[in-house]
């Protein structure tokens, strides 16, 4: 049995390595690397002349699975980055994942990491932070900014140079133009830059710069966030003088999936809708129609908002059918997902791919591809139900 060592490289300056890190990388029989010719320089400059195989957010789902055969055929591989920590932002997470639920073992070496030097050259408050990394680029990015504006602890964000001007301005609106941060840009190269100050000092600075480099962002928290007082006699924590339940740290997220069925006597020849999904995790692959729960809607109406906005399709009723909530089901973070049915015939309904959706059709259910996040399970434990209808 092989091994997958996970190997952090330099964010800016090449010396920033461990002589472990080049040693592991010369014995290994394989370096996957985001972007071969990127990380040819760094291999060249320590005589690293190990083969290279590609592996980024555009084919990790689909050679994860030879990957984990020559692994178990006792092949050493090494993932690294284009720069940083693999799985922090970049992709990791798939391969490791797949590793532990095949008994390989995986080895995370120390090392660079773009968000720690930016928190702890703040001069923010550091004993608490919240990693947020990239925020969503549309569906659920101001959703998200307005539960992030009430954190006490400080916020680490990475962002785009070209994004930079347009995300500090929603920072103003949704945390105030007066909350202190520093923006960190060329980290550990000669022209690294960390610019202090407030919200609105900060973004004036970078309305008149030409922004380049890689970008990451550390914003003070909310001072005047409400503390959480215990009331011993409810068991639970409430915020004395509002009317609703604050809670002071990261919550799950809430996802209403939907599976639209064309029902047949013949379990064989009944059929499920399915989208392929046009953004990351699990970009191009298929997946149930669904998404999150946006403040101030109910489980059934994200049901019905989903299905319409992704597929084009309405005024159809859906059923609660079963909540899924393992562990590690999604890798943006902690979601719970209610699965809802709903039963149609094929001619009266007319699925149009639309918003997150790349393509939607109609898949015979017991011939699928490969499905994204655990919904392979969740369509088995449908079948089981239709069955039984």
């Amino acid at each position: 049995m092989g091994k997958l060592y996970i190997i952090p490289t330099p964010i800016g300056n090449l010396e920033d390595i461990t002589l472990r890190a080049i040693r592991i990388l010369k014995e290994v029989d394989y370096i996957l690397a985001e972007n071969p010719r990127a990380s040819s320089v760094l291999l060249k400059k320590y005589d690293i002349e190990t083969k290279l195989f590609p592996y980024h957010q555009h084919n990790e789902h689909k050679t994860v699975k030879g990957l984990v055969e020559k692994l178990k055929a006792g092949f050493d591989f090494a993932l690294i980055s284009d720069a940083g920590t693999p799985a922090i932002s970049d992709p990791g997470f798939l391969i490791v994942r797949e590793c532990l639920t095949n008994n390989i073992e995986v080895e995370c070496l120390p090392g660079a990491t773009a968000f720690v030097p930016a928190l702890v050259n703040s001069g923010l408050p550091n004993a608490r932070f919240f990693f947020e990394g990239f925020l969503l680029h549309k569906k659920g990015r101001q959703t998200r900014l307005k539960i992030l504006a009430d954190y006490e602890q400080t916020l680490v964000f990475y962002e785009s140079p070209y994004r930079l001007v347009k995300t500090l301005e929603q920072f103003i609106e949704y945390f105030g133009e007066d909350r202190k941060i520093c923006v960190s840009r060329e980290l550990t190269k000669i022209h690294e830059e960390n610019i202090r100050g407030s919200i609105v000092e900060v973004l004036e600075y970078f309305k008149t710069k030409t922004v380049k480099g890689e970008i990451v962002i550390i914003v003070e928290g909310n001072e005047k966030a409400p503390k959480l007082v215990e009331t011993p006699n409810l068991g639970v924590s409430t915020n004395l003088g509002v009317s609703t339940y604050t809670y002071n740290y990261p919550m799950s997220a809430i996802c209403a999936d939907i599976a639209l069925i064309v029902k047949n006597s013949i379990l064989s020849k009944t059929k499920i809708l399915l989208i392929k999904r046009k953004n990351d995790p699990f970009k191009d692959m298929w997946a149930l129609p669904g998404g999150f729960m946006d403040i101030g809607e109910t489980l059934d109406n994200t049901a019905i908002r989903e299905l319409k906005e992704e597929t084009s399709i309405d005024n159809v009723i859906v059923n609660r059918f079963k909540i899924y909530d393992t562990i590690g089901r999604d890798p943006r973070g902690r979601t719970i997902s209610m699965i809802y049915i709903g039963f149609v015939k094929e001619n009266e309904v007319n699925a149009k791919a639309n918003d997150d959706a790349k393509e939607v059709k109609w898949f015979l259910i017991n011939k699928l591809p490969k499905l994204a996040f655990d919904h392979a399970q969740i369509i088995k434990d449908i079948k089981k139900e239709i069955v039984c209808l």
